[in-house]
Parts: structure tokens; sequence; C-alpha cells
């Protein structure tokens, strides 16, 4: 029993590591449109990147990262790390989900920024370097 339930395990498993392979998810040019619909339908929401050990959130490299945005802000997740290792061209894949994020995490952050519903604060980091 406990053989046919490490296969059927071992079975799901390559299927949902192969989940995101799928490179016609991530329709960069749709990536803002599809942030305002997003947006227009559920509100405020953004992408995380799960390409290492933890997620990349592309376009907050330069947002101080809250528990109001980390927590109570929702987080769609593209897997494109260890979990698509199998996936054909995984290295594009990767590069791709990360484009598409980005562009859909800007306009979102635009949006953001203008929804009075809105209750994180946006808080741009100043690198000390730079603001001499």
């Amino acid at each position: 029993m406990k053989w046919l339930i490490a296969m059927f395990a071992a079975m799901w498993l390559n299927s949902v590591m192969a989940a995101d392979c799928e490179s016609t998810l991530y329709d960069v040019s749709q990536a803002a449109d599809t942030a305002k619909l997003y947006y227009t339908q559920q509100g405020v929401g953004f992408i995380a990147v799960a390409d290492g050990i933890g997620p990349t959130r592309p376009a907050f490299e330069q947002i101080t990262m809250s528990k109001c945005l980390v927590l109570e802000t929702p987080w769609q997740m593209i897997w494109v790390g260890a979990d698509s290792q199998s996936c054909p061209n995984q290295a594009k894949l990767e590069a791709k989900a990360l484009d598409y994020a980005r562009k859909f995490n800007q306009k979102m952050l635009k949006l953001a920024r203008s929804d009075v519903n809105f209750k994180c604060n946006l808080v741009e980091n100043v690198n000390p370097v730079d603001s001499k």
C-alpha cells in the first residue's frame, strides 16, 4: 500500500513541477492589461516569482516591504525555480516570468498608489549614496 501511495505521489509531483512550464502563461505584452483587469475585478494584488530559496518580487527593489504588503495583500506565485527544473528552456522561462511579473507589478503599484481603499503604505527606499 505504501508503495502505491509513493508512486501516486511521485506522479502527482511531476505534474505539479511541470505546471508552469507552459511559456504562454507569461505573455509580457499583456502583463499590464492583466494587472488592470485583476485590479478592477479583485483589487490590489501582486505577483512573486519562486526562482530560488525565497521568492523574488519584481518591481519591489525600491519599496520597503512591510507586513501589510507581504501578509495582508494577495500575492500570486509563479513557480519557475526548483519546481520547474525539468522544463525545457528553463532559463528563458524564468526570465520571461520575471519580466511578466515586473510589468504586472509596476502597473499594479501605480494603481495601488491611487487607490484610496488600499491600506498599505508604499514607501520608497532611498539609497544613502544616491541622496548625497
